[in-house]
């Protein structure tokens, strides 16, 4: 009911906090890449990908530390418990569940950043529609029968395929023979 979606709407505005780090990591690797890319030092882009994966590996870990211990105060920023105990418990459900998977956005989002800093889009554009669709998909078809709380692993499912499909072409080393001039 809408209490339901209120409290889910909560753990959304939540997890948009959480994932701007993630989302600035990777835009910052898309920068360090261009540049490099640039200057013909496609190993030190390499480099800086491990060091974006550790970067991604220690937000992650605060994130999913901070969703699990101060959830309740956190969440009562927007929903309070007092007034919707259904929308602040969806809204806590939420948070704790998603706040594992951050670093899975974390991993997409430098993935990503590599192919665009090499100009590489296409794949990215391809990751990212595919990650929509599982998302939208899952959400979709199995909400129905098992409920909100599989809206929930529509968010990680995409965000982890979309990883797979860009960590798959940046395996492949062919971002670093695109052609920009």
């Amino acid at each position: 009911g809408s209490s339901a979606v209120a409290g889910y709407s909560a753990g959304m505005r939540l997890e948009s906090v959480c994932i701007v780090p993630m989302i600035a990591t990777g835009n910052a690797m898309s920068t360090f890449t261009a540049q490099n890319l640039g200057a013909q030092n496609s190993g030190r882009v390499k480099e800086g990908y491990r060091a974006a994966f550790r970067i991604i590996i220690g937000f992650g870990a605060g994130l999913a530390l901070i969703s699990q211990l101060f959830y309740g105060p956190i969440v009562s920023l927007f929903v309070k418990e007092a007034g919707s105990p259904v929308a602040f418990a969806t809204g806590t459900a939420y948070f704790r569940f998603v706040g594992w998977f951050f670093a899975f956005l974390g991993f997409k989002a430098v993935t990503d950043g590599v192919l665009r800093g090499a100009g590489d889009v296409k794949v990215y554009m391809i990751a990212n529609l595919v990650n929509l669709s599982v998302r939208v998909s899952v959400a979709q078809l199995g909400s129905p029968i098992f409920g909100i709380q599989v809206i929930w692993y529509a968010v990680p499912l995409g965000w982890a395929v979309n990883f797979m499909i860009s960590y798959l072409w940046y395996r492949t080393g062919n971002w670093r023979k695109k052609n920009l001039i």
